[in-house]
């Protein structure tokens, strides 16, 4: 039995029967409608609960939430910035952390967007593609929370055809210094393998009263050495690591509701260069 919580929404079947031999899988597809035109961003806190049970002696049950995401396009435009920390030459659309974000790790430290949100942008430029944050933190720890930006860069095809990150996926992990800005530091990783050498990067942190601000540069070769210099797209996810004292074990909020954001792209976000977005 399956319910998805979302006012207007009507399933064509609520319900359904497989057989399924001994370690095998089976997929199967529900159809839904919604009765009346709703706000994208009411997707953000869609989930399927799922209760199953085996028929025949010694029935097994099991009960599951998985999140679900109704996505759209994401733009990832040509922008004019100065790694500067000075956010005002920004004004492309800006993507946020919700209040139900998927959260993994010591989970039940996390007190809300407050203790660990953020807000940011994407971009890119001649030389770079380009981020740029509004970190809400009650107590930035250092050394210990952790800005990581997953990226995959590979063709979408490929991509779409094996969810599960490698050697053209790669984690961009800014570790702020609000003490000393400019000690802030940003290392690039790739999911599989090793990089030869560390594509060039610039960042600029400022503090805030409620945590602090950045901007990012990474060098474009991160995606041009694979899909040559008219890139089209990629897919991207943001994930918080979080602690309020240094004792604690991390806390991971993930802006999307990814079953393994290290992993797998599964529920990245796709972006796309705004000159390309409308040929594909």
């Amino acid at each position: 039995v399956l319910v998805l919580p979302l006012e207007g929404l009507s399933m064509e079947s609520a319900s359904l029967k497989l057989e399924v031999p001994p370690h095998d899988t089976k997929k199967a597809t529900f159809n839904f409608r919604m009765d009346h035109p709703l706000e994208y961003e009411k997707f953000r806190s869609v989930v399927v609960n799922g209760k199953i049970r085996s028929e025949g002696e010694d029935r097994l049950t099991a009960e599951l939430t998985v999140p679900v995401t109704i996505d759209r396009r994401h733009p990832c435009p040509q922008v004019a910035i100065e790694v500067d920390g000075d956010l005002g030459d920004w004004s492309t659309e800006e993507e946020q952390f919700v209040e139900n974000s998927t959260t993994y790790g010591a989970s039940q430290q996390w007190q809300g967007l407050e203790d660990a949100g953020m807000r940011f942008r994407v971009g890119y430029d001649d030389k770079y593609l380009l981020f740029s944050g509004v970190v809400s933190d009650d107590n930035v720890v250092q050394s210990r929370d952790v800005v990581y930006i997953g990226i995959d860069t590979r063709a979408m095809g490929e991509r779409l055809q094996q969810p599960r990150l490698g050697e053209q996926s790669y984690t961009i992990e800014l570790s702020p210094n609000v003490k000393d800005p400019t000690e802030s530091r940003v290392r690039i990783f790739p999911r599989r393998g090793r990089l030869q050498n560390q594509p060039e990067t610039k960042v600029a942190v400022r503090p805030t009263t409620k945590g602090y601000k950045f901007e990012l540069a990474v060098a474009k070769s991160l995606i041009e050495d694979v899909q040559g210099k008219d890139w089209s797209d990629f897919q991207l996810n943001v994930v918080l690591r979080d602690v309020d004292e240094p004792q604690e074990k991390n806390a991971f909020v993930s802006w999307r509701p990814t079953p393994d954001a290290r992993n797998l792209n599964t529920n990245y976000a796709f972006f796309f260069r705004n000159d390309k977005a409308e040929s594909k």
